[in-house]
């Protein structure tokens, strides 16, 4: 990796200093996915609190076409160049990321315009639906915040850690100020509309600055047809499974609602919003794990990508266990803290979804190795065994379990897919070695 010199003063890209930031690199990461966690966090306070409940509730509906369209974004484009862009040398690295450059504009293009004529369709088709109003900075907010993503992941794969943290700097802290500028100087208040237009604008703040830091990209036919074909192989697997954790990670609570009342949903997305606390941590890692383990892999071999997995999980589950078990002796206080005295005793939840969310940590991981030997065929396969479960188990263990019914569902459909997904990657990585053994031979 090379060191961060984009956005720093010439006279600090000494020696010593670029050393430093190579050392704070992970914590780097970490700090700027706890930002980007916050900032939404405080984001969405701020909009339920200003928009109304209703208003919110049609904010929230229209960010998740925005939230799904990332998550294909994600599988398509950004997975792939994270497992596919640190295998290739100095000299290769200009074309290949010309080439995603391509890619992800056209993505990003046909998100855009499939956005804009949906939410303009069903505008026509139901007018008490509203979407019209929102159809343009809907779509806008999508194409801004896709763009400034895949920017700060391209820096990230380059090793420019700290431009890639700055991108996101300039994007959220812009965001929540804006939002508050606008809810409380403006005489009409935040709207809809108003809402979305904010998160394209400071979306594209974050994108302006960095976009001229990006590295002198080359144009190759030859390259660009070799590197969609190597996504493909990667993300094929990859789109039905962001699809499928999708309809694993809501259906439990979706199913609660409908069969317990909303007030049970409530007390899991309290309970929810304490323990994801950890999400910070997984999130984090996804900016530099995948990267280095497709290096290790790519430089060292299996051997090597084994060691670092298993130094990975030691490291990353002892933090996370310990963050679990402050928040489990805490729980009282904690809960009095975030939602006030009124609020039912939630100690029993966060228990259960440390559980959950500790198991899901080995998900993670296996994810992470998935990638580096691309194999994502096997994270499609631990996906749709979840999905099955989750189809067949979800309804009755939660009309005869109630809560806990629900959240043992989501206990077991995590582990079920990690074994799945452990045992798979273990015989692909038994047959590569038969495989070199053969040839070899």
């Amino acid at each position: 990796m090379t060191a961060d010199r984009s956005l720093i003063p010439a006279a600090a890209s000494h020696p010593g200093f670029s050393r430093l930031v190579q050392r704070l690199r992970i914590p780097l990461m970490l700090g700027d996915q706890g930002l980007i966690s916050g900032v939404n966090f405080l984001s969405n306070i701020l909009l339920a609190r200003f928009l109304g409940i209703e208003e919110f509730g049609r904010f929230t509906l229209a960010w998740m076409v925005v939230l799904f369209a990332n998550s294909l974004q994600s599988a398509g484009i950004i997975q792939p160049m994270l497992s596919i862009g640190p295998k290739h040398a100095v000299a290769e690295a200009p074309a290949y990321y010309g080439a995603v450059l391509i890619q992800q504009g056209v993505a990003a293009g046909f998100a855009f315009a499939a956005v804009l004529i949906g939410a303009e369709a069903s505008a026509a088709a139901e007018p008490s639906w509203g979407t019209g109003s929102f159809a343009v900075p809907l779509a806008v907010a999508l194409f801004a915040g896709q763009a400034q993503d895949f920017l700060r992941r391209y820096f990230f794969v380059r090793g420019r850690t700290v431009t890639a943290v700055v991108s996101d700097g300039i994007r959220y802290l812009s965001q929540l100020t804006l939002l508050c500028v606008v809810a409380n100087v403006f005489s009409s208040g935040l709207t809809v509309p108003m809402a979305l237009w904010i998160m394209a604008a400071a979306a594209t703040l974050g994108t302006v600055p960095v976009a001229v830091c990006v590295e002198k990209l080359t144009w190759d036919p030859e390259v660009l047809r070799q590197t969609v074909r190597r996504h493909w192989h990667v993300s094929k697997w990859l789109l039905p499974s962001a699809l499928m954790h999708w309809t694993t990670a809501q259906a439990f609570i979706i199913i609660a609602g409908g069969v317990l009342g909303a007030a049970t949903v409530g007390m899991l997305r309290a309970a929810m919003a304490v323990v994801g606390v950890v999400h910070i941590v997984y999130l984090g890692m996804e900016n530099f794990a995948p990267i280095r383990a497709a290096q290790v892999f790519h430089r060292h071999g299996g051997r090597a990508l084994r060691h670092y997995l298993k130094s990975l999980t030691w490291k990353v589950g002892g933090a996370v266990l310990l963050l679990l078990l402050i928040i489990n002796l805490n729980a009282t206080s904690i809960i009095r803290l975030m939602f006030g005295t009124n609020y039912p005793e939630l100690s029993p939840l966060l228990l259960a979804f440390s559980i959950i969310y500790f198991v899901s940590l080995l998900n993670v991981i296996l994810g992470v190795w998935a990638l580096a030997i691309e194999s994502t065929r096997m994270v499609f396969i631990s996906l749709a065994a979840m999905t099955a479960v989750t189809a067949v188990a979800a309804y009755p263990l939660v009309v005869f379990g109630g809560v806990a019914g629900a959240l043992t569902g989501a206990f077991l459909v995590e582990f079920i897919g990690a074994c799945i997904l452990f045992t798979g990657l273990r015989r692909t990585g038994q047959q590569r070695v038969l495989r070199d053994a053969r040839r070899i031979a």
